[in-house]
């Protein structure tokens, strides 16, 4: 029998800023303004399975995903904000 919850391991607190425009810099290239990054508190898990290479290529080897409840992070945490 395992004790306790073995999941523990796994959560961590990230920041993460909100994204709240963006500008052109001198080379007309398009940079993101970023907000006050903000701690939660969520379950980690690194990218390392088939289908994470599949899906994200080389790179899901240097990524982490987060496991979160739907419902109370929707509205906080959006597609373009950077953790």
């Amino acid at each position: 029998m395992i004790k306790g919850n073995v999941f523990k391991r796994w959560y961590k607190k990230v920041y993460i800023a909100r994204k709240v425009g963006s500008k052109l810099d001198n080379d007309y290239n398009e940079t993101s303004i970023y907000g006050e990054p903000v701690a939660y508190k969520m379950n980690i898990q690194p990218t390392n399975a088939d289908s994470d290479l599949e899906a994200f290529g080389e790179t899901s080897f240097g990524m982490m995903r987060a496991i979160v409840p739907l419902e109370s992070f929707k509205g906080k945490i959006s597609e373009f904000d950077v953790a």
